[in-house]
């Protein structure tokens, strides 16, 4: 290609310009992809910079009287970040290793009723469901420290739900159990009215089930202490039993789109009787209402607001062989309730406990 001419110093300067202008927006994407990259201070970090310790790009907590409907990722991913690594430096929260320990017991040894489980309540339509629930709903969220500079940085993520007021939660086992990382990973939650806590303790965990019982640490919320108590954690109820074609939805935090609401109905549910000496059996219930990467542990509701399962996995059906083969169907597979009880206390349900009238 053919060198331009230039017939003026400005048309010579406006091209240079233009080149400097290519290769920062080119370093900008480069880094803005790949994290911290080989950047050795933070001054030199866009990731860190974004952040820092100024929390003027946090919008104010979620307060009542709020929206809830309108949510805004970035916050929640730099909350994350800032107000976790604060916790973590303070040494108030725990490593995945550590916290792995809890992974090994079957049954977290609790009474049945340290959980809620009640029949009743009116029908709410969506609006007003997610309303409510949301309190309840929490982001699953790993950080840790890179090589590059001295900021928190997100590594995945997922979602629980609070079941008790004094900080039992429930997610999937997978999400506390992938911690294999290059660096420390410290996993966290956050409510929906910005509080971020550390986990205290894995309870107990049934990785055939893939349910983990988990209780709530330290919190803090805009650099301030916040206690269990202080926090709008609603719990979400759990009821068995609920039959094929109830309406449910599902709040959840897809690919990182916080608080995701979508609804269908339960369409399946099937027990799978183990053919092999020393396994239990599973259950499973299946859904119509959408999810993907993100949402595992996400609660799924009745129109009461009670949890009838939690999200697990999906299964993909396809047609055709070969390079012609197409999905067609994709299966959604969530834990029912009555596994989450199990997991809570050994003691196993009491019997009609939470069945849908």
């Amino acid at each position: 290609m053919r060198s331009p001419k230039f017939t003026c110093v400005r048309e010579r300067a406006s091209l240079c310009v233009g080149w400097v202008l290519l290769s920062m927006f080119a370093s900008m994407a480069i880094y803005g992809l790949e994290g911290c990259a080989a950047r050795t201070t933070m001054d030199d970090c866009p990731f860190a910079t974004n952040h820092g310790n100024d929390r003027t790009w946090i919008r104010a907590s979620n307060r009542d009287g709020d929206d809830h409907s309108i949510v805004s990722d970035q916050d929640i991913a730099a909350r994350l970040e800032v107000e976790g690594g604060e916790l973590i430096d303070a040494k108030l929260a725990k490593p995945s290793e550590e916290l792995a320990a809890g992974l090994g017991r079957a049954h977290a040894d609790l009474p049945p009723d340290s959980v809620m489980t009640r029949v009743g309540g009116s029908p709410m339509d969506l609006p007003t469901l997610y309303r409510m629930a949301c309190e309840g709903v929490l982001v699953v969220a790993s950080i840790y420290q890179c090589d590059s500079c001295d900021q928190w940085h997100t590594a995945g993520g997922a979602t629980a739900f609070v079941l008790s007021r004094d900080g039992l939660c429930v997610t999937n086992h997978h999400v506390l159990a992938e911690h294999e990382h290059e660096h420390t990973l410290y996993p966290f939650v956050m409510a929906h009215d910005g509080t971020v806590f550390s986990i205290e303790k894995i309870l107990a965990s049934n990785e055939e089930d893939d349910v983990a019982i988990f209780r709530l640490g330290a919190g803090q919320r805009d650099g301030r202490s916040i206690a269990i108590d202080e926090a709008r954690l609603t719990p979400i109820p759990l009821v068995e039993g609920s039959p094929v074609g109830t309406p449910i939805a599902l709040i959840a935090h897809p690919d990182r789109l916080f608080y995701t609401m979508t609804s269908g109905i339960i369409s399946r549910r099937i027990t799978n009787e183990s053919i092999m000496p020393g396994q239990a059996r599973t259950d499973e219930v299946s859904v119509t209402c959408d999810y993907a990467v993100g949402s595992s542990g996400g609660p799924i509701l009745d129109d009461r607001g009670r949890a009838v399962g939690m999200v697990m996995a999906t299964h993909t059906i396809f047609a055709g062989k070969g390079r012609s083969r197409e999905p067609q169907m994709v299966v959604r597979k969530c834990v029912p309730a009555e596994r989450i009880l199990d997991v809570i206390s050994k003691e196993g349900r009491v019997e009609g406990r939470g069945i849908v009238p």
